[in-house]
């Protein structure tokens, strides 16, 4: 049936069974109700109102009860610029459902719910001004790409899949997905993509969700669930590799002769096998992340210039903001992708590693739950030349309490045998109920001179002041304060913990007189950083570098094996000029400690 501005209309019940077959092209089309089903042979429905109608974005597909289609071999097409279902839409028992449109509209009251269910059965909800023909003149509006559903969304059935290309997803009721290898795939355009639910989201029993950002723009997911959330044992949200795709992004660098440059993010890049040896720098709020991350740099060889090793995209971002409580006991990745190899005209060139993207979780209640969220890097390629390892991305988790949170915080730059290694992420813990603040860098004990930074949204004030209760660096991590106008303050009480493996970096100022005075972590103040020091400070087989200025030097302990203050020819307390040091109360150095100054005069009071 073809007519360029022809309207069906069919009052009752449209359907197509038993391996029937019906194309429409027409300008639109209003059923009572929609139902195609097999029992012999094939069956398919296709509705075309929008590439023969005189206006395709206004072009309406319109059905006042169910669209249902149901059982293997059958499949219903609709192209229109907005589909609007009175009732409910289901694709059941193996049936594919596909709908092209700008805007669809699902059902009157909370009982109109969308569903997937049943074993491979399929729905794509596309609202690409590409793939619904569109004619090139057509605008999109603020409610392109958008779907609304009355009441639920329920993916069930093993291998059950919904896959949407949307701007917007606004669900009424409650959401569940569940059974093995049942899965939600969503992708961005380049405003990113919101979706809202008004009452509880669930994934259960090995079901995944996977988000992809746009590649261009590296926009990525708010979700944001009124209720409750549980993301169960076993069950995956993941955008490995769906954030800046290959040699873009801010953290990402330019194609690079032979080995690609990891991209940065939360820490550093690793560097390429290409001098100078250098990877991507970081970016991004460690307090509000919402960027991807960047794609690893491409790499070229001289003897084939046009063709070369793609580095790996950058991980997506996840925000979650939940009204009720949350369950995290599945896991959320947004990690990096590796590079690739390539062999060229007799060389081989490998690609950097993408950096890990963001998760912010911020919940009304509490947050329990054992899983992992990771923001790792991704790894380079290795061939004839090594690239650079992506850095880590950030985490935030914002809850009433975190005490029943257990999981796994994964912000390290993975290990390989050759290439270095990214810097670390950021993990940042706020309790509201308590107040508390904290801190959590972590390299996983791989070794890397790479560093996490401390940065906050932009504009950052010239001042900016970051305060903490704690400060855990863990594992060999490294994290640089960037910046010699901020300043990072413990609170009262706080400390500066670990396992003495780490190490904080002041460029700007570390204010930890407020604090307990046990250092549990290195601290390296380099030209123009300045520490100061609590009343009291013990440090306990962990070391003070001191290239800048050191603040409220009165009774200092240095203490244990590898306990170190050194104060070196560029360093001074507070007042004086470079090179001179005085320490207003005692110094007490133990056996296996080691304080030394480099300095021109040195006087106690």
């Amino acid at each position: 049936m073809t007519s360029a501005n022809s309207f069906v209309n069919v009052p009752g019940t449209f359907s197509v069974s038993n391996g029937s077959t019906v194309a429409m092209y027409v300008g639109a089309l209003r059923a009572g109700s929609v139902s195609v089903s097999g029992g012999s042979g094939a069956t398919s429905l296709l509705v075309d109102a929008s590439k023969r109608a005189a206006m395709a974005n206004s072009s309406v597909c319109t059905v006042a009860g169910d669209l249902v289609v149901r059982n293997s071999s059958v499949s219903t097409t609709i192209y229109a610029g907005k589909v609007a279902v009175g009732g409910s839409v289901r694709a059941e028992t193996s049936a594919t459902l596909r709908v092209y449109t700008a805007r669809l509209d699902v059902g009157s009251s909370v009982s109109d719910s969308l569903s997937v269910i049943g074993t491979s059965s399929g729905m794509l909800i596309d609202g690409r001004v590409s793939s619904w023909y569109l004619p090139a003149a057509a605008s999109a509006s603020s409610t392109d790409l958008a779907a609304n559903i009355s009441g639920g969304l329920t993916i069930q059935g093993t291998s059950a899949t919904l896959t949407m290309y949307l701007a917007s997803l606004d669900v009424g009721g409650s959401a569940l997905i569940e059974s093995t290898s049942a899965t939600a795939n969503m992708y961005a355009p380049m405003q990113g993509t919101r979706a809202s639910f008004g009452g509880n989201f669930a994934m259960q029993s090995g079901s995944r969700m996977y988000l992809y950002s746009d590649p261009s723009s590296g926009v990525g997911f708010v979700m944001s669930v009124a209720g409750n959330f549980l993301l169960g044992t076993g069950t995956t949200i993941s955008g490995v590799g769906g954030g800046f795709g290959n040699s873009s992004g801010p953290g990402s660098l330019s194609a690079s002769r032979y080995g690609g440059a990891g991209a940065g993010h939360g820490g550093e890049g690793g560097g390429s096998a290409d001098a100078p040896a250098v990877g991507g720098l970081a970016y991004g709020s460690f307090t509000e992340p919402t960027r991807s991350g960047s794609g690893g740099s491409n790499a070229f060889s001289l003897n084939c210039p046009t063709q070369f090793a793609a580095g790996g995209a950058g991980g997506s971002a996840l925000r979650l903001v939940v009204g009720g409580s949350a369950n995290a006991s599945g896991t959320i990745d947004m990690s990096g992708a590796g590079g690739s190899n390539v062999g060229n005209c007799n060389w081989w060139s490998s690609g950097g590693g993408g950096s890990g993207g963001s998760v912010w979780i911020d919940c009304g209640g509490n947050l329990v739950g054992s899983g992992t969220i990771a923001v790792s890097g991704g790894v380079g390629g290795q061939s004839t030349y090594n690239a650079g390892v992506g850095g880590g991305g950030r985490i935030a988790l914002y809850a009433a309490n975190l005490s029943g949170w257990s999981g796994t915080l994964q912000t390290w730059s993975p290990q390989q045998s050759l290439g270095e290694i990214g810097g670390p992420g950021t993990a940042y813990l706020l309790e509201r109920t308590s107040g508390r603040r904290r801190l959590v860098v972590d390299q996983n004990s791989i070794t890397t001179a790479r560093r996490a930074w401390l940065l906050d949204p932009l504009p950052l004030l010239p001042d900016a002041t970051f305060a903490f209760d704690s400060i855990d660096l863990r594992r060999g991590a490294q994290v640089l304060l960037p910046n010699a106008s901020w300043t990072v303050e413990l609170a009262s009480g706080g400390q500066l913990d670990g396992d003495r493996s780490g190490v904080f970096v002041a460029r700007g100022r570390l204010n930890a007189q407020q604090g307990t005075g046990l250092h549990l972590s290195h601290v390296s103040v380099e030209s123009g950083g300045r520490l100061d020091l609590a009343d009291v400070t013990t440090l306990s087989s962990v070391y003070v570098d001191v290239n800048g200025e050191l603040a409220n030097a009165r009774a200092v302990r240095v203490t244990g094996s590898g306990g170190r203050l050194r104060v070196y020819s560029d360093g001074r307390t507070s007042g004086l000029l470079s090179g001179n040091v005085r320490l207003l109360g005692a110094l007490t150095v133990d056996t296996s400690a080691l304080v030394r100054f480099y300095s021109r005069q040195v006087t106690f009071d």
